[in-house]
């Protein structure tokens, strides 16, 4: 175990600690019995319909504030007594009122967070006059988490090295001074004959700052247990407990969720261990469930057995439906999906996209399909897509820590590329198809790589300033070129790892999409109704002109016409302009939707375009083709579940591929 270490790295183990305790440890009771326990209503933003947003409630003076404000500890102390009665083993609703109780005690809602300190300091005062006056168990334990409160407060998220010292000790006495006020709600409890798990929750809550050892945070998640086995809260802080990047183990997960699921099996059935693969796996600790991890088999029969305790809870039913997407258990999920309906719990689905991508899956037939090659991804939506190999595969952008190479000639997945970092939203390829370009947005940036296909060696090569939202490779070997959010370009000599950028003044924000000429002299960026042309021997604007569009959301080079740019975006309609003098050279027209990437046939005779709705999540894309000589609409191509982000037309011009926000890859003979 990590206490087993040098001092050294208990002390960065320590920061560490202290830096996530911050982010779990204010609220961490009443908002997880909210997640996994509370009626719809009680949860205004954790569950929303599609199409639909939720107010919230002005908040409300609870009556356990008011007592302790007029002095009325005697009221105060029924209350609490007639909770405790209420709350009896497996009253879930019970326990978190109960809960929120405490909540309300320990921290007063701030709506300014300026004054937090001092309002949380007031409230200290508060707590310690009642449990001066009249000592209670209920008060000792409000007191403790206003303590806990106030050391994460105090600590704050910044690293030891650079967290003034007095903070540091600050934090430290105040988590001192909580284990010493719980010892004593533990004698009061005894005396008062009486047991409430809140005592063990918060006493975890301070071993984890106070940094108890595991023998001792054991017994109190056990204590908690044995005064209900179905108050999960404390499991899930012995969880983080246990999380290697505190003081676990790899592996400390799987063996707690196994032993304390069989320990309480008479009572929760698989339910404790179903909720730990839960915390696992939104904390990030594990991205699947596998024989050699947890078990689907039994993540479902804890599911299934919780469900029988709350079966309208639609956090659970909403992580039933996730995780059976995500080992591909069709019935699970259509299980699930048809009790939820088109609603969505946040929690678990941060989006209405993320949820229908799960959705239309489980309710699809999983027949095969008739008219084009499918492959799926699961809970990630298909990002880009870029050709490697010669061309003989493609590679697929999607969130997650790998990146997959699919074979085109023998439908099967050549390989997965270890991106080292958790997912990319853009990639492209050089000429050859043997090196691949990674784009992968962190919060304020995007960090550049490049990937040699045939060693794995990666390389960074620079980041770019906000999100990139295309990148473009031309015919010439080591140039890259990628557009940003803020209406920046960049241009990389990948072989010298340097570059070079410039600012699309016209456009800024707007700036939407770029495609580079075949013999890179030239580029377009394109958004709202503006493309502007660049001179890469000069680094200046050509040409500015407007195009009838609303919002350009992509552009495409003709291979074989140096003059012709095709742009198309809000609205059904793609068009081809020519970039000498800004005139409209045709318009193509059938699409029923938004257009939201472009890509000509390798001779140019083809113009593809994948369509997905601005207005609607909810609408399938489908990929039309026109023959770019007569404008006529020769193919629509029909599957996706939802829009499609990206299309391609194979090197040899005999496939088109799209990437879709249903997780898919479908691949389709050309027209």
């Amino acid at each position: 175990m990590w206490q087993s270490l040098a001092t050294v790295r208990e002390s960065v183990l320590s920061c560490l600690k202290l830096l996530e305790a911050f982010v779990v440890g204010v609220r961490v009771s009443f908002v997880l019995w909210l997640v996994f326990f509370s009626p719809v209503n009680l949860l205004p933003n954790g569950v929303l319909a599609l199409g639909q947003s939720a107010d919230e409630a002005a908040p409300k003076q609870p009556e356990c504030v008011r007592l302790l404000q007029e002095k009325d500890y005697a009221g105060l102390e029924r209350l609490i007594g007639e909770l405790r009665k209420k709350a009896v083993p497996g009253d879930l609703d019970a326990r978190g009122t109960l809960n929120q109780c405490y909540t309300d005690l320990a921290e007063p809602f701030i709506e300014d967070q300026a004054a937090a300190d001092e309002v949380l300091e007031i409230r200290f005062e508060q707590l310690s006059e009642w449990v001066k006056v009249k000592p209670s168990s209920a008060g000792h334990i409000a007191l403790a988490e206003n303590r806990m409160n106030h050391a994460y407060r105090v600590r704050g998220t910044k690293f030891a090295g650079v967290t003034a010292d007095e903070k540091l000790e600050a934090a430290h006495q105040a988590s001192l001074e909580a284990d010493r006020l719980l010892k004593v709600a533990e004698d009061l409890m005894e005396k008062e004959g009486v047991v409430d798990p809140k005592l063990f929750a918060t006493w975890l809550r301070t071993g984890m700052l106070a940094q108890f050892n595991t023998a001792r945070m054991r017994k109190l998640v056990t204590s908690a247990l044995d005064a209900d086995p179905w108050y999960f809260n404390p499991v899930d802080t012995y969880a983080q407990y246990l999380r290697p990047r505190w003081f676990g183990e790899e592996g400390d997960l799987l063996v707690m969720a196994d032993e304390l699921s069989r320990q309480y099996a008479s009572k929760t059935g698989d339910s404790l261990y179903a909720f730990v693969a839960i915390s696992a796996f939104s904390q990030g600790e594990i991205t699947e469930l596998s024989d050699d991890s947890f078990q689907w088999s039994r993540v479902r029969r804890g599911l299934e057995d919780w469900l029988k305790k709350v079966p309208d809870s639609l956090y659970l039913l909403a992580y039933k439906a996730k995780f059976a997407h995500l080992v591909k258990d069709r019935t699970a999920a259509k299980d699930a999906v048809e009790q939820l309906g088109f609603r969505y719990h946040t929690t678990v689905f941060p989006d209405a996209a993320d949820y229908l991508r799960t959705y239309k899956w489980a309710k699809h037939s999983g027949e095969k399909e008739l008219d084009c090659e499918v492959v799926e991804f699961g809970l990630s939506p298909a990002m880009d897509l870029a050709f490697v190999d010669g061309g003989d595969s493609v590679a697929v952008a999607i969130r997650g820590t790998s990146l997959p190479v699919y074979s085109l000639s023998d439908g099967s997945f050549r390989y997965w590329v270890d991106l080292q970092v958790a997912g990319c939203e853009r990639i492209a390829s050089d000429p050859e198809g043997a090196v691949l370009y990674v784009a992968s947005p962190r919060r304020t940036r995007t960090d550049v790589a490049f990937i040699d296909i045939e060693t794995g060696e990666k390389k960074s090569l620079s980041a770019l300033r906000g999100r990139i939202l295309d990148f473009a490779t031309p015919g010439v070997p080591n140039l890259l070129y990628a557009a940003n959010g803020a209406g920046e370009l960049q241009r990389w000599e990948v072989d010298k790892s340097s570059g070079s950028s410039w600012s699309s003044s016209d456009l800024g924000t707007n700036l939407r999409a770029m495609a580079v000429a075949p013999d890179a002299r030239r580029v377009v960026s394109a958004g709202g109704k503006k493309v502007v042309v660049w001179n890469q021997e000069s680094n200046k604007r050509d040409r500015t002109f407007e195009v009838d569009v609303a919002s350009v959301l992509s552009v495409a080079w003709s291979p074989t016409s140096p003059d012709w740019v095709a742009v198309a975006g809000s609205g059904s309609a793609a068009s081809i302009w020519s970039i000498s003098d800004g005139t409209l050279v045709s318009t193509f027209l059938g699409g029923t939707s938004d257009f939201s990437d472009l890509a000509f046939s390798p001779d140019g005779k083809r113009l593809v375009a994948g369509s997905k709705s601005l207005e609607d999540v909810t609408k399938a894309g489908d990929v039309l083709v026109w023959d770019v000589n007569s404008g006529k609409l020769v193919g629509t191509l029909t599957g996706n579940r939802l829009g499609v982000r990206a299309v391609a037309v194979s090197p040899d011009g005999a496939k088109v591929l799209s990437a879709g926000e249903d997780g898919t890859l479908r691949i389709w003979p050309m027209p």
